[in-house]
């Protein structure tokens, strides 16, 4: 009896010894992992191309656009990191191009803008009968989100929101 109660006392701290050195209970620091940056613009607070806010999505300007402009959004008050919003003018079969090209989904005739999108498109962008949209995350960054919705018409006017989310 006796050597059956130290056999379950020895079993008993033998293990708890290694389940405090296997759990790091020992005098060396918990090891950190690093975590690779997302792509981005270098810097977060200036002005943006609509060449480099494009880049941050993996998108391109389809060829023929004109009177680009890029701003950043206002995330403070969203679930982003950054944004970034593009708009600009092209040749409707160009504009189109940008979901075909960026592996957007969609490019589908649109009844509304989800809440989302309205939020990454923001309020100046209004939709109207016609309008297509397109979206995803980028396959090469997925804390990249895209969306592109392009106004009815020839030569239209497209409204590209690029946003990196949080963890």
């Amino acid at each position: 009896m006796m050597y059956a109660v130290r056999a379950v006392l020895v079993c008993v701290l033998a293990a708890s010894t290694l389940f405090v050195s296997a759990c790091g209970g020992g005098d060396n620091p918990p090891r950190r992992g690093t975590v690779s940056p997302s792509p981005s613009t270098s810097d977060s607070t200036g002005p943006v191309t609509a060449e480099q806010a494009l880049a941050a999505g993996g998108l391109t300007l389809p060829a023929n656009s004109s009177g680009e402009t890029a701003e950043r959004m206002d995330v403070s008050e969203m679930q982003w990191l950054e944004g970034f919003r593009v708009t600009f003018k092209a040749p409707r079969s160009n504009a189109l191009q940008i979901c075909r090209d960026g592996g957007l989904t969609g490019d589908l005739p649109s009844r509304r803008f989800s809440p989302q999108e309205q939020e990454l498109l923001g309020s100046a962008v209004v939709h109207t009968e016609g309008t297509r949209v397109c979206s995803g995350l980028w396959p090469d960054a997925m804390a990249w989100q895209r969306t592109v919705a392009v106004a009815p018409g020839d030569p239209t006017t497209v409204y590209v929101a690029i946003a990196r989310m949080g963890r």
